[in-house]
């Protein structure tokens, strides 16, 4: 070992076990750069070290030097491409912290020689990888891999990820004649939706935790159907599935129109299905998703909270999903201000208060619910008060009519409309 490397190793304090690592390695020079504060070591080796290994050496140095910004420069001889890997998928997974949606390129490495190329399914997912490609450049250097990044995308990527899910599929859905005309539903029952009668018992979404062949789920949609058109006529409909416990993603494949039509019109956000598919590590997401090739109905019903009470509270403390970490729902905040207002109108409740951590994005939004909930409230007594009015034109005697037609009267002086309040916390 080189005499200044082995000076450098004995004041960073690195065991002795780590030194054979460097038996025939050199430090070449460390850069300072005095406006920036910046170290910079350089070490000659054989070949790479391991993660675990470069980390250890460069905390270290970085608690010994601690008046400088570390940087770690290893220069092997001989590159390790195997290394090479675990190290890119490393940084992915640093990357990956602040940015989850960088882990669908972990596996994108398709060829290493004298650039590494990367493998993308479209313009968007190189243009997402396109953001890290300097910094991952950077972060080989370092380690000891001085290579460009050249990203390729891959049109057929897309499709071999349908193609290898829509293999399974392909039993289940019945080969479209020249008319089109849906043809999911194999079995001419009024609780089969789509493919066949389910007669499983279900699990929960909980439970679930790696590929299963066969499963059963029931559960509701909370969001929308995600629909994706491809290059071909193949579409790909995303279901976001919920039973309460657990999510998942439920996928489904059709080659029309008309099929997928069909799908849209008879599920529908909030109501219990069961589903019946493959658990399956889907490649586009990076998740387990369930392949679903039988829908049936449920009888299921969500738990409606209602408040029985003659005398209604009024909340005086509500959150939206603004209210970071306290107020955190799945809907977006339109949807979550309104479930949160009008759940409080449906109840009986007189007002509600909206009082967010320092922030009041949700006024906007609260106040036109309540003010056209008051507007069709004031209608509706007019309306009542006109119609009585009417009446009594041509019944002038009838005295339950004016009695209703006064109370009426008063009612509108002051109507039962909802108030909302609005504050900040």
């Amino acid at each position: 070992m080189q005499d200044k490397l082995e000076i450098l190793l004995k004041k960073i304090e690195l065991e002795s076990e780590y030194y054979s690592f460097f038996n025939t390695a050199k430090l070449e020079k460390i850069k300072i750069n005095k406006n920036t504060r910046e170290a910079n070591f350089i070490i000659n080796i054989d070949t790479n070290i391991d993660i675990d290994l470069y980390n250890k050496l460069k905390e270290k140095i970085k608690n010994s030097f601690n008046e400088y910004s570390i940087v770690l420069t290893i220069k092997p001889n001989k590159c390790d491409i195997e290394l090479l890997k675990k190290y890119y998928k490393y940084f992915l997974e640093k990357y990956s912290i602040n940015n989850p949606l960088l882990n669908i390129f972990m596996d994108s490495i398709i060829d290493i020689d004298s650039d590494i190329k990367i493998e993308v399914a479209n313009k968007a997912e190189e243009m997402r990888f396109e953001k890290i490609k300097k910094e991952l450049e950077t972060d080989l250097f370092n380690v000891g891999y001085d290579y460009k990044i050249n990203i390729v995308i891959n049109d057929n990527l897309e499709n071999e990820i349908k193609k290898e899910i829509e293999k399974d599929l392909n039993k289940t859905y019945i080969k479209q004649e020249e008319k089109p005309k849906s043809n999911l539903k194999q079995v001419d029952l009024d609780d089969v939706i789509i493919g066949k009668d389910i007669d499983d018992i279900p699990v929960f979404i909980n439970n679930i935790n790696e590929p299963i062949k066969s499963i059963t789920i029931e559960g509701y949609l909370f969001s929308s159907i995600e629909v994706r058109d491809t290059k071909t006529e193949l579409k790909i409909l995303t279901l976001k599935i919920t039973d309460d416990t657990s999510s998942i993603y439920g996928k489904m494949f059709v080659n029309n129109e008309t099929d997928k039509d069909y799908i849209l019109s008879n599920i529908k956000v909030g109501n219990y299905y069961k589903f019946q598919g493959e658990v399956k590590d889907d490649l586009y997401s990076k998740e387990l998703i369930i392949n679903i090739k039988n829908i049936n109905k449920s009888n299921k019903k969500k738990n409606e909270i209602k408040d029985l009470e003659k005398l209604k509270r009024v909340e005086l403390h509500a959150h939206t999903m603004m209210s970071a970490m306290d107020g955190v729902t799945k809907l977006d905040l339109d949807k979550h201000t309104r479930e949160l207002v009008e759940k409080a109108i449906e109840m009986g409740y007189k007002g509600v208060a909206i009082t967010d951590h320092s922030g009041c994005q949700a006024f906007p939004i609260s106040y036109g619910i309540i003010k056209n909930h008051n507007k069709k409230i004031r209608n509706d007594i007019k309306e009542k008060i006109e119609d009585l009015t009417n009446k009594l034109s041509l019944e002038n005697e009838n005295e339950e009519l004016k009695k209703e037609l006064e109370k009426l009267k008063e009612e509108q002086k002051n109507p039962p409309i909802f108030k909302g309040l609005y504050g900040v916390e």
